[in-house]
């Protein structure tokens, strides 16, 4: 288990963004989504994905998960190509 991510992305401010982030590990992954009531950190291990869907435009993709339990996540206005790399290797260990 690493304590390092393999890697981090943060959402892009120029396009609307909200400084969403999603850190990639060995075993789960964490997202972090600020709010009005406080910033909200979820972590997720990959047995708990069901699903995960790209959204894609030209620059910049939505990275969608669903889990096991119902529950939705989206980070929007990831940079493209990283968001691929990191969809793919989601969908690997799912």
């Amino acid at each position: 288990m690493s304590v390092e991510p393999i890697q981090t992305i943060y959402s892009s401010k120029i396009f609307g963004g909200t400084n969403e982030s999603i850190s990639v590990y060995e075993d789960r992954l964490i997202i972090y989504i600020p709010n009005q009531q406080g910033p909200k950190t979820e972590e997720l291990y990959y047995p708990q994905i069901a699903d995960v869907y790209l959204f894609e435009g030209l620059l910049y993709v939505t990275l969608s998960l669903r889990t096991h339990g119902g529950t939705s996540l989206m980070v929007r206005w990831l940079p493209k190509c990283k968001a691929i790399g990191v969809a793919d290797y989601i969908r690997e260990h799912i």
